[in-house]
């Protein structure tokens, strides 16, 4: 369990880069008006479901950068990886980019109201362009982590936490002769932000022997089938799993729109909550799938393999217990980091906002879980079965009933969240089962 706590660590200090500037930017457009929190809220769960999707193929690399990494001889084996991996974030980019101009007609498609979209996509035009530094970034963590130079990443994160935060109040409220720019100033500041992390990464990498002598192993122009396929092959399912959990939390906020703006805000700042403490089951998951690619080169169980994935779970499960206690205990609290009790103005949004992230308190141990659970499989190359799971206890179990309770009963948008908290554990339940039941195998295993 210690080796997998060092690791995690790595992880999660690398995973809070992005989460402290979406926090940034959710606390600051609540400072800002309820609206704009509104609007935030839609323009990041489009961004975020775009992120995931293609940062889910830079994590499933992990097996083959410490393959290359950990062998003599594969010099070349490393460029192609490489090579892969950033031909594949130019790709990401592009597409992005393509899909996040059209913000506003994709809101309204979706029924949302038609000035928080304008609102959204004023927002989105400057937010957009931060999306290719923030997938660069969990390429260079990854790589550097897997070079045991984590310790860079912390440093860069802490740098750019600063930044961030002066950036955001600046651009938002406005300085000297800077003006007021507001959510548009907010997306400046994110842009900015994950540049000044990728710059710092590349300057602290060129101290790591590994990373200097193999900064020259690009070779854009050329793509390298015989690697790229089983690239795709692994990350694809891993994309679609994270891209399947954030299209499932994005239609949820669409579903929260249609009731009310306050509704949406309450949302809005509970799902930061939940990025938040998603941070560390994410850690440790991204840490298992590198501890069990180590112990299970080929994708093979062995007793190592099982050591490594029971350790990560046991860590995460004490780990969930706290983080999950704090969230109910001390939900109120949390909220109010948010929003300010302005003589009741937002009474209703504070007591909403608690309801929701009380709820979240209680199904985040069973999302902390299949995610670790969902890392160890990925490290074993098993990720299609997982990916089957997920896309079933989501959309056959966890939306219907979140329909159903939302519009069928009296909880209203609280629903939304007690159908999430199902479907989860039902996820949670079939990825333990399905570990169980193959798990034993590691006990013949030489």
């Amino acid at each position: 369990m210690r080796e997998s706590f060092r690791l995690s660590l790595a992880f999660v200090f690398g995973n809070i880069a992005h989460v402290i500037i979406a926090t940034t930017d959710v606390i600051m457009a609540g400072w800002i008006s309820t609206e704009a929190l509104a609007a935030s809220t839609l323009a990041q769960g489009l961004y975020y479901l775009l992120f995931l999707l293609f940062s889910g193929l830079l994590v499933s690399t992990i097996p083959f950068i410490t393959d290359a990494l950990g062998s003599k001889g594969k010099e070349e084996q490393y460029i192609s990886v490489s090579t892969s991996c950033v031909q594949l974030i130019v790709a990401a980019f592009l597409i992005c980019l393509s899909i996040l101009y059209f913000t506003k007609e994709i809101l309204v498609f979706f029924g949302q109201d038609i000035l928080l979209s304008l609102e959204a996509q004023r927002y989105m035009s400057s937010l957009m362009w931060s999306i290719g530094p923030a997938i660069l970034f969990v390429h260079l963590r990854n790589v550097l982590s897997i070079m045991g130079s984590a310790r860079y990443a912390v440093i860069a994160i802490i740098i750019a936490s600063i930044f961030n935060f002066v950036a955001h109040l600046i651009l938002i409220f406005g300085f000297l002769w800077i003006p007021p720019l507001g959510l548009f100033g907010a997306g400046i500041a994110t842009t900015l932000t994950n540049v000044l992390l990728c710059m710092l990464l590349i300057t602290f990498g060129l101290m790591n022997p590994q990373f200097r002598e193999r900064r020259h192993c690009i070779k854009l122009m050329v793509v390298r089938w015989r690697l790229m396929l089983p690239i795709l092959k692994n990350g694809i399912p891993v994309s679609l799993t994270q891209a399947n959990d954030t299209l499932f939390f994005f239609i949820l906020t669409i579903v929260v729109g249609k009731f009310g703006v306050v509704a949406l805000a309450a949302h809005g700042i509970a799902m930061q909550v939940l990025q938040v403490v998603f941070t560390i089951p994410n850690g440790i998951s991204q840490a298992s799938t590198t501890r069990i690619s180590l112990c299970s080169p080929l994708g093979l169980y062995s007793r190592r393999t099982s050591d490594a994935g029971w350790s990560a779970l046991w860590l995460s499960w004490i780990v969930l217990t706290v983080t999950s206690s704090i969230l109910i205990i001390f939900s109120n609290d949390i909220v109010q980091l948010f929003v300010a009790r302005d003589d009741g103005v937002n009474d209703e949004l504070i007591m909403l906002s608690s309801l929701f992230v009380s709820i979240l308190g209680i199904f985040h141990f069973f999302d902390g879980s299949q995610m670790v659970l969902l890392g160890i499989f990925r490290g074993l190359k098993k990720t299609v079965i997982p990916m089957l799971l997920s896309i079933i206890c989501f959309w056959l179990v966890g939306l219907p009933l979140a329909l159903l309770l939302a519009f069928y009963t009296d909880l209203g948008a609280a629903g939304i969240w007690c159908g999430l908290a199902l479907g989860l554990l039902a996820l949670f339940s079939l990825l333990l089962f399905r570990w169980i039941r193959y798990e034993p195998s590691a006990q013949v295993a030489t």
